[in-house]
This record gives structure tokens, C-alpha cells and sequence, in this order.
């Protein structure tokens, strides 16, 4: 029976990774000679050999580290036998695995980028791929895998694909969801999934089910050209902007099959006149500038987790939210004064009674005529999914992994030190919002009540009550208390250092 390519390849890297043999007696030169003259039995043992070498603090054991390293490079690149090439890229990423050196990862990377692009074996280009996703340095082989995934020869896209399910970051998790969403071609959308279950396996079915009913408008494809560059842009710490010359050949191929030089084509050049900008400065005098992100119109099921109330709601209409919280500078702009507990022009403002952010709203919409408001409760759940399932816009189903992801993302009660932090000072979720998890509970329009389990849609909550909604968590919330889902409540004039608002804007 014939070994599949995929078994083949992956044989290639785990024989090579393996470190947990018995040490061999053959020395590097004569591994060396070995992979240079033997046949192509005795290369492919020497090179998986040679990818175990220790590295030891000496001249000499050095002098020899860069010598076997030369040999595996030559043999990745010239040698005949496609099962040599596999092992010696094995070899090079178990180097980089045991002993990690940023310089020498990232030039793994490039190394192995151009096997993956140039090989003519789908078993090499398999190898490296896998190997890419291995590597040490998680900045640039995702960026390496996603062009790869691109490219205009299939087999190279397939290989690429499966070798992001190795990566680590957010970028290839994103382009595999992206992948999933668009790609015309089966192959390569099971393919992404595949690979996309590796990162979310318990996630997966819903994620895959929510992108699967996404109308690829281009709409969604403007939102995903977004949440994209600023997830590569956190990874890499490259600005990939629609004008970056990579950039736009790397998102022609998939947003629109025939646009090769990144160029919406002529249906969509017509469409975009009247689709609303991706973002928007707003000045509020005094030099304070206010950034919002557009949210697409969509559905998701409300209150996820609760036994009564959940609900499926439609948002039939994309609106603008601010990125961050609003500032202390923010609001002295606006407001004259500066209630804050802890002050900092960069600092959410917070001791804000819900009066007083509604009072905060007016007063901006009439001096820039525009409509400012606090949104819904509806509205701040999905843009605080941002197209997610789980309970946090990062992380997935595992409480642990998202303990461990939570520093990154929120400030809550473990890492607050008890006080407000500078807005935009955590990463934010996919769609570009910061801080929707702690920091300061943000204040919702809605008056508080039961859910309702009908389907909604645009709901905007009861016509009176008592308490008005809070939403996000705060600095003395547990993690626990700061997930999508998490209502508070409290009367409109209530004002504590944990209070502070978030804005909408509606479209014109």
C-alpha cells in the first residue's frame, strides 16, 4: 500500500525532530561527507542525524555547527531525492526548535519559504511548510505561510495552509477563518478548516457554521481586509495598509479572482462609492481626536451561556464604535471638566453617572452635527464578539488557555493593581476595539431587564425601568465577570471609579 504524500512528509519532520534516540558515534564530518557523496538512503539518515548535533560553548563545536549548517541548506536546495530535501528542512527547524535564535529562525523561514514556492515536490513543499510553522519566531513564517497560501500554484497553496495549522498567532488563526469565509475552491476551504481545528478544536463547529452563512458582499470583504491587516500589523510590527505594494497582490487573489493588482474590479469599483469609510477620525477641539471602527451588520445569539433568555439577534445596519473608551482629554474637550478618580489624559474617564455620559453625547452631537450615543446592550455584545462564540473575543472554550491569554487582552481585579490604565494598552479584539473586557464597565443605552427569548432585531431594550445596563467588566471584576455576555446594572445617576462609557456613532 503507498504512503500518502501527507503521511511522507510528515514522516520526514517528526523522524527529524525526533531528539529522544540514542546518541549516534558517527561524527559531523563524516555525516557531512555522508549527505554530500551517499546514496540517497545514507542522505536522508545523515541529514536527520545531523539535525541532533549539539551545540556546545566552544570555538571548535561552533566552527562545526555552522558547517553542518551549510550542508543541510545545500542539500534543502540541490539535492536530487525529495526525501533528502524533506529531512534536511526537518533538520534545520530542530536546530531552531533546540536552540532558538531570532537571526537564525527568521532565516530558516526564508530558507524554507522558498522550498515551500519553488520545490517541485509536493512532499518538499509539505516538509517545509509544516517545518515553517514550527520555527521559533512567530513574526514572520505566518506572514511566509499566508503569501505561500496565496500563490498561484495550488499545491503550494494546500502545503501552506496546513503548515499555518502549526503556527501560533492570532494572523494565521485569522487568515484560516478568512480562507474558510471566501475561498471559492472545496479543497481549500476543508483544507483551512482542517487547519483552523487545530487552533479551536472545541470552537470549531460553531465558528466554521457562523462563517459558512457569511455572504462574501463586499462588505464582509472590507471588513475582513481590515481585521486582517491589523492582525498582521500586531504580529509582525509591519504596517500591511491597502497601499503596501505585498499587501495588495496578497489580497487581490482572494477578494476578487482577476484584480491582480489589488484593485477592487469594476463591479465592486462602482459598489464601493457608497460604502462607508473602514474608520473615522472625529476631532473634539482641543486637540482630543476620537478614532472609530465600522462594525458590520450581522446575527448572533445574545446572552450565550444563560439557560433563560438566549436569543438569536440580527443587527441590520453597521454602525461606528470608538476604538477605545473615552478619555479623560476626551471628555475635558467636550465637557469642561474631569470627574476621574485617577487622572491622565490617556486614561478611560471614569466616576461618569449614565446622565452624564447621555449629557456627554448630546453635547458632542450638536457641536459636530452628528449622532453620537451610547450604544445597546445588543450592539456592544456583538461588537464585542467581533464574530467570535466563545465567552471572550480572545482564547477559545479552555478557561486555563484564556487565563493565560487574559493579561494580554484585559485589565481586570489579578493584574489591575487596582486602578485604570491607559486606553488601547492591550491588543484588541478582531475587529480593532480595545479594552472590551475591563478597564472601566462601559454604560449601555438599555434600560436593565429580563432577556427576552424571541428573535430580535435592532433591539434597543425596555421603554422605562429602574437600572440602566453596564457592560465589560472593570478593574475590580474577576475575569470571570468580564466575558461578552456579563450584564450589570445600576441607577442612571450612580457614579464610581469603575464607571466609564464607550461611544457609537450611527451612519449618515
Amino acid at each position: 500500500m503507498k504512503t500518502s504524500m501527507l503521511q511522507t512528509s510528515l514522516v520526514f519532520v517528526c523522524v527529524a525532530l525526533t531528539t529522544g534516540c540514542a546518541a549516534e558515534s558517527t561524527t559531523p564530518a563524516a555525516l557531512i561527507k555522508k549527505l554530500e557523496e551517499g546514496t540517497p538512503r545514507e542522505r536522508y539518515e545523515a541529514a536527520v542525524l545531523l539535525g541532533r548535533i549539539e551545540k556546545k560553548q566552544s570555538e571548535a563545536s561552533t566552527k562545526t555547527f555552522i558547517q553542518v549548517e551549510k550542508a543541510l541548506v545545500k542539500a534543502l536546495q540541490a539535492d536530487t531525492s525529495p526525501e533528502v530535501r524533506g529531512a534536511a528542512a526537518g533538520a534545520l527547524a530542530n536546530r531552531d526548535v533546540r536552540y532558538p535564535n531570532p537571526v537564525q529562525s527568521r532565516a530558516y523561514a526564508v530558507l524554507l519559504s522558498i522550498s515551500l514556492t519553488s520545490d517541485n515536490s509536493f512532499d518538499v513543499k509539505l516538509a517545509a511548510a509544516l517545518c515553517l510553522g514550527m520555527l521559533s519566531d512567530q513574526t514572520l513564517p505566518p506572514l511566509l505561510l499566508c503569501t505561500a497560501a496565496t500563490d498561484k500554484d495550488k499545491e503550494t497553496r494546500k502545503a501552506a495552509l496546513l503548515g499555518l495549522g502549526r503556527c501560533d498567532c492570532d494572523a494565521a488563526r485569522l487568515f484560516l477563518q478568512l480562507q474558510v469565509s471566501i475561498d471559492p475552491d472545496p479543497v481549500i476551504k476543508g483544507l483551512a478548516a482542517s487547519s483552523l481545528a487545530q487552533h479551536q478544536q472545541k470552537a470549531i463547529k460553531h465558528l466554521i457554521d457562523i462563517l459558512a452563512n457569511l455572504n462574501a458582499t463586499v462588505g464582509d470583504r472590507r471588513m475582513a481586509e481590515i481585521s486582517t491587516i491589523n492582525a498582521l500589523k500586531e504580529v509582525t510590527g509591519q504596517d500591511f495598509g491597502t497601499e503596501h505594494k505585498q499587501w495588495r497582490a496578497w489580497w487581490s487573489r482572494i477578494r476578487a479572482p482577476g484584480s491582480e493588482d489589488g484593485n477592487p474590479p469594476e463591479n465592486e469599483k462602482r459598489s464601493s462609492v457608497t460604502q462607508p469609510a473602514k474608520s473615522l477620525n472625529i476631532d473634539c477641539d482641543g486637540g482630543a481626536k476620537m478614532e472609530f471602527i465600522l462594525i458590520p451588520a450581522g446575527e448572533f445569539v445574545m446572552g450565550q451561556g444563560f439557560k433563560a433568555g438566549q436569543h438569536k439577534v440580527t443587527i441590520s445596519k453597521p454602525f461606528y464604535m470608538s476604538k477605545h473608551e473615552v478619555t479623560q482629554a476626551q471628555w475635558e474637550a467636550v465637557m469642561n471638566d474631569n470627574p476621574s478618580k485617577w487622572k491622565g489624559p490617556d486614561l478611560p474617564v471614569e466616576q461618569v453617572s449614565w446622565n452624564a455620559c447621555r449629557d456627554f453625547c448630546k453635547k458632542l452631537s450638536q457641536s459636530l452635527g452628528r449622532t453620537f450615543r451610547l450604544p445597546t446592550e445588543a450592539e456592544w455584545e456583538y461588537a464585542c464578539h467581533a464574530g467570535t462564540t466563545t465567552d471572550f473575543s480572545f482564547g477559545g472554550s479552555d478557561p486555563k488557555e484564556n487565563v493565560k491569554l487574559a493579561d494580554e487582552y484585559a485589565w481586570y481585579f489579578n493584574n489591575s493593581d487596582g486602578k485604570t490604565h491607559p486606553v488601547g494598552s492591550k491588543k484588541p479584539n478582531p475587529w480593532g476595539l480595545h479594552e472590551m473586557h475591563g478597564n472601566v464597565s462601559e454604560w449601555c443605552q438599555d434600560w436593565y431587564a429580563a432577556y427576552s427569548p424571541e428573535p430580535q432585531v435592532d433591539p434597543t431594550g425596555p421603554t422605562s425601568g429602574k437600572d440602566r445596563a453596564l457592560r465589560g467588566g472593570s478593574i475590580d471584576w474577576e475575569l470571570s465577570s468580564s466575558v461578552c455576555t456579563t450584564r450589570g446594572y445600576t441607577w442612571p445617576s450612580n457614579r464610581q471609579s469603575s464607571f466609564g462609557c464607550r461611544l457609537v456613532l450611527d451612519l449618515k
